[in-house]
């Protein structure tokens, strides 16, 4: 009789056993759908921080390109006002050095027609007259 006592003390603890195996089995899904759930949430959210940080590049990307340009046109600008002054300092240069060659050719008659906001030029201009008084003197 020993091993129907047996069978039977298995069989009791088979359902044991049975019931502790579905009861890990509820918990297992339970935690499965509640790292599912968890797992949802945290995709939501870096969805959204992927959207806002999108959004934040693309403003500064705007303002990085508006900076450029403000740069470029600053340059092209510098480059303008340079050209012009160049343009400016090599008429005032061969007005000189058409005057200054004829004075050494002994022309003392021509006066030196300069028109510039420039001090020093202007004050090339006045020693200028001042030299062709002392020579005609």
């Amino acid at each position: 009789m020993e091993p129907l006592a047996e069978i039977r003390s298995l069989l009791n603890r088979y359902e044991k056993e049975l019931g502790n195996a579905q009861n890990v089995v509820k918990q297992k899904l339970a935690s499965q759908n509640n790292t599912n759930q968890q797992m949802q949430a945290f995709q939501d959210k870096l969805l959204a921080l992927e959207h806002e940080i999108t959004q934040e590049y693309q403003h500064y990307e705007r303002l990085l390109y508006a900076i450029m340009t403000v740069c470029i046109l600053f340059i092209i600008a510098m480059c303008t006002l340079m050209l012009m002054v160049k343009r400016h300092l090599a008429e005032i240069i061969s007005r000189i050095s058409s005057y200054v060659d004829k004075l050494a050719n002994g022309d003392l008659s021509s006066a030196l027609a300069l028109q510039s906001r420039i001090t020093e030029i202007n004050q090339l201009k006045f020693r200028s007259k001042n030299c062709m008084i002392i020579s005609i003197c």
